[in-house]
């Protein structure tokens, strides 16, 4: 015999919302992988915006510091940025590429400081200048905790092989201009 016409309206009324939630739920998991992707791929552009604190250190010659930009939370910005080439992290906002002159002019910049957390910093920088990335992870860590960090925490350091190919993949204008 067949269905009452209320079954029907009911299992009609329930297939328009089933598919409705179907249908919404891909156009906001496509929106979702759409932002993730853009936000992976867009990190070599957003790096290309960001690059202003390695200009920045790049351009410094002798005593010409300019406290005024270099303040406390810059610095540790431009260390925490530094340190993305070196650790493994689900996410990173930012990158300056760790150079032994970038460094240099930091650790510059912080013993010449009166940061309440100026001790640490040095320490950060003394192992920096001397090679030693062994505790890069905690160094990450730091800052990113200083920095209020809730995604991105670091989970261990890059192999050198991986190391060299987040620079070459996020630094490649800047490898490109220094091989020409």
């Amino acid at each position: 015999m067949g269905e009452p016409k209320n079954t029907k309206k009911k299992r009609s009324k329930w297939m328009k919302y089933s598919i409705g939630l179907v249908v919404l739920l891909v156009v906001v998991s496509g929106s979702i992988g759409f932002y993730m992707h853009y936000m992976v791929k867009g990190s070599n552009d957003a790096f290309v915006a960001e690059t202003k604190e390695g200009e920045v250190l790049d351009e410094m010659v002798g005593d010409s510091i300019d406290y005024s930009y270099w303040n406390k939370d810059k610095v540790i910005t431009t260390m925490h940025k530094m340190t993305h080439q070196k650790v493994y992290a689900t996410d990173k906002w930012g990158a300056v590429q760790m150079t032994e002159d970038r460094v240099e002019k930091l650790y510059e910049v912080v013993k010449n400081s009166s940061f309440s957390n100026k001790d640490i910093l040095i320490s950060i920088l003394d192992k920096w200048k001397a090679g030693d990335f062994n505790s890069v992870d905690e160094d990450h860590n730091y800052f990113w905790q200083y920095q209020d960090g809730t995604v991105g925490k670091a989970t261990g350091i890059m192999s050198e092989e991986d190391e060299q190919s987040f620079i070459e993949s996020t630094f490649e204008l800047y490898t490109k201009d220094a091989k020409e």
